[in-house]
């Protein structure tokens, strides 16, 4: 079994949650009906379109402060009082289908998040049953849930508001109350998935203080010691993640992974390959990275420029142990100042210009989001890495036209690289200017605009 939390982790909840801009649209049409709740919150803060306000009040709930969010509900509890769970169905579907984000410009359809759904995937593949576990609204969530997850509305839990049953001549419905029921946060999360499943996840997944108990609870994963299975050894960490579009890790997400292993008494490796990329871009010392990790490498080549070379840091007893390792693997060198002069150039010259290369990057991802059959989710491009996908309307016709792609920009002298079938991963670095993404974004119209 595996769960997940649902807004900031499948799905996008900035600006805000998508459910609260539901809930905002209903509450200023009930300020418009009456005009006795313009000074009354949370159909003031709707009215007004003081998007601050709500935000404010989910800044509060996780911080414990519990009172606005008792001022929002009081509002949202009256905003669908009396209506079916057919109705309030078609309504949230409707609006989760045509109304679009405030910033990405996208219908909220299409804010999930592709790596996640990926991640979903695969872990069908491999005999897991995925539920989501979400703090926002159940039934708000579930007519979308298989079309966009692939998790069938049967597979939601979430907070849920009082219904009651109510007989009609053709038979009966079910109405929602202006009652709450059970808000799905913090410690009921485990509480609700054990009484929806009654099994233990041993995968969980979340992005705020309210997922926590829900991640404790599936610390199981964590093998305890048994002779009959392996122990986990190690868990590694990438940071920036490759194949996630250098998508950043921060400090406090390392450390939180590090609490949960230590306490099991295994060891954590940072797979930093480009960790002064991470550190740029979040605008952190390279430090708190590691703080917490036992092991930690990363690359002065790549982003930083060096013609090739990696570093291995930990203790004493663990770099004793990998020379001996690179000595039994043939891997000593003589000579290796040479080399080593180069990794010295490119921690002290380079870091701080890793900048230009993200900024290059995000004005590619910009203009590959504007051309045609290519699209990009331009909130995973953090720092130097861009994937965009080739979209023509079926796999085949996708994976022809990226072999397209890439053989068209080779005659264009511009060198691109397919990963799968409809993919391509361009990385910028200190040998690409701004003037290079425009040659690139140029080859790139030239070839879709037959499309």
């Amino acid at each position: 079994i595996a769960v997940f939390d649902n807004d900031g982790t499948l799905w996008c909840e900035k600006p805000m949650p998508i459910q609260a801009d539901f809930i905002l649209r209903r509450l200023a049409a009930m300020a418009d009906q009456d005009p006795a709740l313009h000074d009354q919150q949370p159909w003031k803060a709707a009215y007004a379109k003081d998007y601050a306000w709500l935000n404010g009040v989910m800044v509060k709930h996780y911080q414990g402060d519990e009172s606005d969010v008792k001022v929002l509900l009081g509002g949202v509890l009256k905003a669908f009082e009396g209506i079916t769970i057919e109705a309030f169905g078609q309504q949230s579907s409707a609006f989760i289908r045509n109304e679009k984000h405030p910033t990405l410009h996208r219908p909220y359809l299409a804010c999930g998040y592709k790596p996640m759904v990926e991640l979903l995937r695969y872990l069908e593949a491999h005999g897991f049953t995925n539920y989501i576990a979400s703090g926002g609204g159940r039934d708000f969530i579930r007519p979308i849930t298989q079309e966009v997850y692939g998790i069938p509305p049967e597979h939601v839990i979430g907070s849920t508001v009082s219904l009651s049953y109510r007989e009609h001549g053709d038979g009966g419905d079910l109405i929602h109350k202006a009652e709450a029921d059970v808000l799905d946060d913090g410690p009921a999360k485990p509480v609700r998935i054990w009484s929806r499943i009654g099994r233990r996840p041993i995968l969980a997944g979340g992005n705020s203080n309210g997922d926590i108990p829900m991640l404790q609870f599936a610390r199981e994963a964590l093998r305890p010691a048994n002779i009959h299975v392996p122990p986990t050894g190690l868990i590694c960490i990438e940071n920036t993640h490759n194949r996630h579009g250098g998508t950043c890790c921060t400090p406090e997400e390392i450390s939180a992974v590090a609490a949960v292993a230590h306490e099991a008494s295994v060891p954590v490796h940072l797979d930093g390959a480009r960790l002064f990329n991470a550190a740029i871009a979040l605008e952190r010392p390279a430090r708190d990275f590691v703080r917490d990790v036992d092991s930690v490498t990363f690359c002065v080549s790549k982003g930083l420029g060096a013609p090739v070379g990696s570093v291995i840091c930990g203790s004493t007893d663990l770099i004793g142990r990998a020379r001996r390792v690179r000595k039994m693997l043939g891997g000593g060198m003589r000579q290796a100042g040479i080399i080593a002069a180069a990794g010295i150039v490119a921690l002290e010259r380079m870091v701080d210009r890793l900048a230009e290369d993200h900024a290059n990057a995000r004005a590619l991802a910009e203009g590959v989001s504007k051309l045609p059959g290519l699209s990009v989710d331009l909130a995973s491009v953090q720092t130097n890495i861009v994937i965009f996908r080739v979209e023509r309307g079926g796999t085949a016709a996708s994976t022809a036209a990226t072999a397209e792609l890439v053989a068209g920009c080779g005659a264009r002298k511009v060198k691109i690289h397919a990963i799968g079938s409809s993919s391509i991963r361009c990385v910028t670095h200190k040998d690409i200017d701004a003037e290079d993404i425009g040659r690139t974004l140029d080859a790139f119209a030239e070839i879709t605009r037959k499309w």
